[in-house]
């Protein structure tokens, strides 16, 4: 067995990754093989586990589509999803002792809630500040430096080999295929970990400085206490993306005093406290627009601009709690029309409030 996981817990693994499989494909139309897959699990479920158990399992090309609101995602086979979703949990035991604390983004770590929270706590203990993210992360990981890396954490050649299989990829879009030879698959169980994983250096270099270093996925943030501190940290932090062979993206690093404020995770930190970061709410509003526009003669546009807007109010409550009077300001305050969305908004903004009282 991979890693040295027993049968029964790798038929565990197996079954809360199909019913993990079930629920987030239950969407899906009629043509999608996740129903014929469904249809035969109980006849075909030990030949997947007995594969994947030799090392034989062998992934399928990735067909790219494009989703009802337009957007374009390569998709995995029902089958490769599900001993991607195993494959994760193996991996994940495997790296989570070794993993840094300050990676928020990862299960138990805090999430944006708790990043978030940190933030505002650390806030006013500091004078400077350097924030950033790396420039277009899933697709610049070099997957030789990634296997290096991993190599020394992960010895089972099984699950190494699967990995290797998992970042050299074929997409296969309108007949065209395609081989691809840097860069992680976004929308897949395993991608969030790697991503943590591959900056693992960053985060004990900058554990080592007298800073406080907060990171979600790519976004960074690092505060300190002086200037000599935090160009300490900068040299690190540029020396550490050279060797991985990333970069700083120019729009989004900002270096300053914490007196100016700045945007991170999507939301505003300031002298005058927490709100939406502009830049969000602007995306917000052109994302509802486009959807209300999608479904004229609805009450307040289509169904997909409603459970669009729950999503947008739920991600924003995480770091609120409710959404701000400054937000909803600026939202009503938009050169747009959007007298439907606020509509939709100020409801589900009401709920949560009915919810925290």
């Amino acid at each position: 067995m991979p890693t040295n996981i027993s049968a029964g817990n790798l038929q565990t693994l197996f079954s809360d990754a199909y019913q993990w499989l079930c629920t987030s494909r239950k969407r899906h139309p009629h043509s999608s093989d996740i129903w014929s897959f469904r249809r035969d699990w109980n006849h075909q479920a030990h030949r997947v586990m007995d594969r994947f158990t030799q090392g034989r399992h062998q992934f399928a090309v990735q067909q790219k589509v494009t989703l009802a609101q337009g957007d374009t995602v390569a998709l995995w086979s029902s089958c490769d999803a599900l001993v991607l979703k195993v494959l994760t949990r193996i991996v994940q035991t495997v790296l989570k002792p070794f993993l840094s604390k300050n990676c928020y983004h990862l299960k138990g770590n805090g999430g944006l809630k708790g990043a978030v929270r940190d933030v505002i706590q650390e806030y006013g203990k500091y004078r400077f500040f350097c924030k950033t993210d790396v420039l277009s992360y899933y697709d610049s990981i070099d997957h030789y430096t990634l296997l290096m890396k991993l190599h020394t954490y992960v010895s089972d050649r099984r699950i190494m080999g699967y990995v290797w299989q998992f970042l050299n990829r074929c997409v296969e879009w309108g007949g065209t295929y395609r081989d691809i030879e840097r860069g992680i698959p976004r929308g897949a169980s395993l991608s969030p970990l790697l991503g943590a994983f591959y900056l693992l250096d960053l985060d004990r270099e900058m554990e080592r400085l007298d800073v406080r270093y907060f990171r979600y996925m790519d976004d960074i943030l690092v505060l300190a206490s002086t200037r000599w501190k935090l160009k300490k940290a900068i040299r690190v932090l540029n020396r550490t993306f050279n060797e991985l062979k990333l970069e700083k993206h120019p729009d989004k690093t900002l270096i300053g005093r914490i007196e100016r404020g700045f945007d991170f995770l999507g939301y505003h930190f300031g002298p005058e406290g927490l709100a939406i970061a502009e830049n969000t709410l602007n995306n917000f509003v052109e994302r509802a627009i486009r959807l209300y526009e999608q479904g004229p003669g609805e009450p307040c546009g289509s169904a997909r601009l409603g459970e669009y807007v729950q999503r947008w109010v739920r991600w924003a409550g995480a770091g609120l709690g409710i959404i701000d009077v400054r937000s909803m300001a600026i939202l009503q305050t938009s050169r747009c029309s959007i007298a439907p969305i606020e509509i939709v908004l100020s409801k589900n903004v009401a709920n949560r409030g009915n919810e925290s009282r």
